[in-house]
C-alpha cells in the first residue's frame, strides 16, 4: 500500500489535467473484454475531439455542455484549451502555476459515478 502511495504522489497534477486518463484505462481495459459496444461506449479519436475544441474556441467563463459526455474527453479537452488560452495571456500569477481547480475535481467525481452505473446496467 504504502508503494501505491509513494507512486501516487509522485504523479504531476498538471500532467494529469493534460491527458484523459480516465478514457484511456477505460478504453483499454473494455478493449480487451470487449464491453465498449455493450455499455455503448464509443470513443471519439482525440484529434476529432481536439479539432471540435479549436473550432468552438471556448473562452474560460464558458459553460460548455457535452450531453454524451461518456469518459469527459471533450470536457477535457475544452478545459486544457481554455487553461493554454488562459496562459498565453498571462492572466496566471505564474504561467507554470495554474491555481487549483475543486471544480474539476467535482466534475470527475460526477463523471466516474455516472460511468460505473453504465457498467453495472
Amino acid at each position: 500500500m504504502s508503494e501505491i502511495i509513494g507512486l501516487i504522489s509522485e504523479i504531476d497534477e498538471t500532467t494529469i489535467l493534460k491527458t484523459d486518463i480516465l478514457g484511456d484505462a477505460i478504453e483499454s481495459a473494455l478493449s480487451e473484454t470487449g464491453g465498449a459496444q455493450d455499455i455503448g461506449l464509443f470513443r471519439t479519436p482525440e484529434h476529432i475531439r481536439q479539432m471540435t475544441v479549436v473550432i468552438t474556441d471556448p473562452v474560460f467563463d464558458d459553460i460548455i455542455y457535452d450531453p454524451a459526455c461518456g469518459t469527459g474527453g471533450f470536457l477535457f479537452d475544452a478545459y486544457h484549451y481554455c487553461i493554454e488560452k488562459v496562459t498565453k495571456e498571462s492572466r496566471w500569477p505564474s504561467p507554470k502555476c495554474p491555481p487549483s481547480h475543486p471544480e474539476l475535481n467535482e466534475f470527475l467525481k460526477i463523471t466516474l459515478k455516472d460511468l460505473m452505473k453504465k457498467c453495472q446496467t
